[in-house]
């Protein structure tokens, strides 16, 4: 099944986030760039298992505890990995993406989502702390 955002309605943004509240084991991220929008969605997932990576920022210290981060400067691929799919497309976790952006998104249950991000999470080194860096905005 496939989603395309709606700019100027919340269509998109309750499409993915309701998917994310619906995660209850795992929340992989595979997604290059965050604003406090895309921070408050992983807040609140009930995943178990919350992960992220992205590009270089300081998206950890608005994490709530237990998001685990690791950075890769060319990270552009966009996926979410959950319990038994996951979502893939266009957007990155910010507002203009859920909200401006003409943006696509698809579901599939194919395991070579899951396989590819922790391959790529055991390649990347533990992410550093950063403080008073700022979010990583969209280029």
């Amino acid at each position: 099944m496939s989603i395309y955002s709606k700019p100027g309605t919340m269509f998109f943004f309750n499409k993915i986030s309701s998917w994310m509240w619906r995660q209850k084991k795992r929340m992989w991220c595979m997604v290059p760039f965050w604003d406090s929008l895309g921070v408050a969605m992983i807040n609140n997932c009930k995943a178990k298992d919350l992960r992220i990576i992205c590009r270089p920022g300081a998206v950890g210290k608005y994490l709530r505890k237990g998001i685990k981060v690791r950075e890769d400067p060319d990270v552009h691929s966009k996926f979410l990995v959950g319990d038994s799919s996951v979502l893939l497309g266009s957007p990155n976790m910010t507002y203009q993406s859920m909200f401006d952006n003409l943006e696509n998104a698809a579901y599939s249950r194919g395991k070579s989502y899951s396989e590819f991000f922790l391959s790529e999470w055991r390649r990347l080194s533990p992410k550093p702390e950063s403080r008073g860096k700022g979010l990583p905005v969209e280029a």
